[in-house]
């Protein structure tokens, strides 16, 4: 059965990589309806225009007349909303997209939904296994708990089916999750957000949006799932690693900064995650976990074209 897909965040590193993974693996007339406050990198202009079923809504899912038309003109399907703000500038955005935005699409759903083959995918992040002190980090973990549980009640209350993937650090072409990285005249600056010994959980950009494929070719009803590699490296070993790749492929030479420096107080994180129920309900292992140096390579090439 074809389904039409709204993608929030559509323009994103991952919406984008979503939207792309979805077509080669799963049902190509499927309808992807993308909205996005701006046009990203990661999906094109060209890509648009050439595909009849993938449509460009630029928009804040915010806007409740806007989401309201789009769920009655396309007769939306399912909802997988990667939207959110964390840049520590734009507070009141951050809670404005991250809380308000899901009450909005999760309204939608609960007004146009009729069957129990519609679903609600949040993205949410394991970041909210970690205890932080009242920061902007803080601020941003409040607001997608809130999300979380906007979503559970509108599965109890509504019947809505609503899951939450809580993702870890992603890594593909074009993103290192956590790390900001720029180049300028045969140097690439790398700035690392946390300390040197600070510990992730990563997985590769493909095995993330084969999780959330799947999940929403499921029928599992109000779940969260930890979508994880169980693969975890250190700040220190990450940058190592590409500090290592970049000189093989390139003639860049790499600077490297951690924001956090007081490393006596930063402890290793998202120890506490696990894909077992991911691995149970959903049949599905990372494929790319012993590929991590391969794939990593690939990003870094990302960057350098």
């Amino acid at each position: 059965m074809r389904k039409i897909i709204l993608v929030t965040g559509g323009c994103g590193f991952r919406g984008a990589s979503f939207i792309k993974n979805h077509y080669k693996k799963y049902n190509k007339k499927d309808i992807i309806i993308s909205i996005d406050k701006e046009e990203g990198q990661h999906i094109s202009n060209e890509a648009y225009k050439k595909s009849h079923n993938l449509t460009f809504v630029e928009g804040n899912i915010c806007n409740e007349e806007l989401i309201k038309h789009l769920f009655d003109y396309f007769k939306i399907t399912n909802v997988i909303n990667f939207a959110e703000e964390k840049r520590s500038w734009k507070y009141d955005e951050m809670i404005e997209t991250n809380s308000k935005g899901v009450e909005v699409l999760l309204e939608c759903a609960r007004k146009y939904w009729k069957s129990h083959t519609n679903s609600f995918i949040q993205s949410s992040t394991l970041k909210l296994y970690e205890n932080k002190e009242e920061t902007t980090e803080h601020t941003y973990n409040e607001s997608k708990t809130h999300a979380e549980k906007l979503c559970r009640v509108c599965s109890e209350k509504y019947d809505i089916n609503t899951n939450i993937c809580r993702i870890s650090n992603v890594f593909g072409p074009l993103h290192v999750d956590d790390f900001n990285i720029s180049t300028n005249n045969n140097i690439m600056k790398l700035k690392v957000e946390g300390a040197s010994t600070t510990v992730n959980d990563w997985i590769y950009i493909d095995d993330m949006c084969e999780i959330i494929g799947l999940l929403m070719e499921s029928s599992k009803k109000n779940e969260t799932y930890d979508i994880c590699s169980n693969h975890h490296i250190s700040n220190k070993v990450m940058s190592e690693s590409i500090m290592d790749i970049v000189p093989k492929i390139s003639n860049f030479t790499v600077n490297r900064m951690f924001t956090v420096r007081n490393e006596t107080n930063n402890v290793p994180v998202n120890n506490t995650t696990s894909i077992e129920k991911t691995k149970k309900d959903l049949k599905w292992l990372p494929q790319n976990k012993n590929m991590f140096y391969e794939n990593l390579t690939k990003t870094i090439i990302g960057f350098l074209r």
